[in-house]
């Protein structure tokens, strides 16, 4: 929609600006969609002559504008009033959650050192304990502020002029087998009285603008940060790697409350505030709706003890299994079938180095509703399908394989409407396997039906 006020519509003609009078304008409705909305519409007083060029500038609506630009288009403050800064405004704009920083290590402190304005003025670390030097092209030792503690070892710490990064240059065994390459001296183990390092002892030259550094094996070498710039500081943990392992910033509740929860995560006006997190699991299968049924062939060399092979799949029945030794189809009284594992188990096994071949031919069929299996439970003679009942369908059943002779199984309709399955007059055994084939057309036979004659 348009914003209706008068001074919020300019339409010119042909570059020519119309008066108020050669023209009206409203809002109608527009459900050409399946949500309701609504579009300008201008109706001019005389129809303006074919192929005007016809320019309409006007503002939207208020009522279709986002509480940003209501605030920006809208919003005049005068004496008194908050400013038109959205963070004064609107809440979510600024994040006022939990957020943990972590400061430089790498990096010198001091004046000078960064940009200008960029860091505290005369902001030092009185806990630091690391001896800086610069050489002057003379240095041959330097004085520490403070003996060496009694049993603290010390690193000793290079930076040539120019370079980028300091290098450390002792190793504690450096005169057996040291581990550091950049190794030129023993490692310093204080004694409580030393105040002096000798470079030259160690045959170690240092030049104009050069950098040595002590500094204790316990320290990383950073400056605290300065306090006026966190709120609180979590420290801990040995930094000789016993327990300095840490914890997941997440894992920290100083406040509290969880690190992200709707307190502590905001999000602007008119938005959900928090973190959601929605997910839909669609799993989508294909029903065949016809087809020839798999055929699974095998071809096994015999050892003259294993009676047992596995099926590859279940067969539609069990003439739908073809077993051959070498050449000679083998009577199904000299096998049996196992629909529960799968298997074909030889009452006594085949000589050896025989060509054993297993023929399986699965279910197959035209116009198919469903097909599947079941496995009967402890004295329970029915079992409902998920599946409606209508009089038009074809139910094919199968009991371990063999189709049931005449009440033994039928298909019927359940007091719910169901297909519903009932073995009569008993249940069978626990285990028994129900194949089930459902079909939309009951007028004709849907599926291929493999049968074994024997002709004298």
């Amino acid at each position: 929609p348009i914003n209706l006020r008068r001074n919020k519509i300019k339409i010119t003609i042909n570059g020519q600006l119309l008066l108020r009078s050669e023209y009206t304008f409203t809002n109608v409705d527009d459900n050409t969609y399946t949500y309701a909305r609504q579009k300008g519409r201008v109706q001019f007083t005389t129809t303006p002559a074919l192929g005007s060029v016809i320019v309409v500038e006007y503002e939207k609506d208020q009522s279709i504008l986002n509480a940003q630009d209501r605030i920006n288009h809208l919003y005049n403050p005068t004496t008194g009033m908050l400013g038109k800064d959205l963070s004064q405004l609107m809440t979510g704009i600024d994040y006022g959650g939990v957020e943990v920083r972590s400061f430089g290590f790498d990096g010198t402190s001091g004046w000078m050192v960064d940009e200008y304005g960029t860091d505290t003025w005369d902001s030092y670390d009185d806990a630091f304990e690391d001896e800086i030097f610069f050489a002057d092209g003379t240095t041959v030792a330097v004085e520490l502020a403070n003996p060496l503690e009694n049993g603290i070892q010390y690193n000793v710490y290079l930076k040539r002029f120019g370079q980028t990064k300091a290098i450390r240059i002792d190793d504690p065994n450096y005169n057996s087998v040291p581990t550091n390459p950049n190794a030129m001296m023993q490692t310093i183990l204080g004694d409580g009285v030393t105040q002096t390092v000798n470079l030259a002892d160690n045959d170690i030259e240092v030049n104009d603008g050069d950098i040595i550094t002590i500094r204790k094996t316990t320290s990383d070498g950073s400056f605290k940060p300065d306090p006026d710039s966190y709120d609180t500081l979590l420290e801990g943990g040995a930094l000789d790697y016993g327990n300095a392992a840490g914890v997941n910033a997440e894992d920290i509740i100083l406040d509290g409350d969880l690190f992200v929860s709707p307190l502590t995560t905001g999000g602007p006006e008119e938005l959900v505030n928090g973190q959601i997190m929605d997910s839909v699991n669609i799993t989508v299968y294909e029903r065949t709706g016809e087809g020839q049924g798999q055929i699974y062939n095998q071809n096994y060399l015999t050892d003259g003890t294993t009676t047992v092979y596995p099926l590859g799949l279940a067969p539609h029945s069990n003439d739908a299994v073809i077993v051959k030794l070498g050449n000679t189809i083998v009577d199904k009284s000299q096998y049996i079938l196992d629909y529960k594992t799968l298997t074909l188990k030889f009452t006594s096994a085949p000589a050896t180095d025989q060509v054993l071949t297993i023929l399986t031919v699965g279910t197959n069929g035209q116009n198919i509703i469903d097909i599947g299996v079941l496995f009967t439970e402890e004295n329970q003679s029915s079992y409902v399908t998920k599946l409606l009942w209508n009089d038009n369908y074809s139910v094919y059943l199968r009991k371990d394989g063999q189709a049931p002779d005449g009440p033994e199984l039928i298909a019927r309709k359940s007091s719910t409407g169901f297909i519903e399955f009932v073995f009569s007059p008993a249940p069978p055994p626990a285990g028994t396997r129900l194949d089930y084939e459902i079909y939309s057309n009951n007028t004709q036979v849907n599926y291929s039906k493999i049968q074994k004659d024997n002709i004298i």
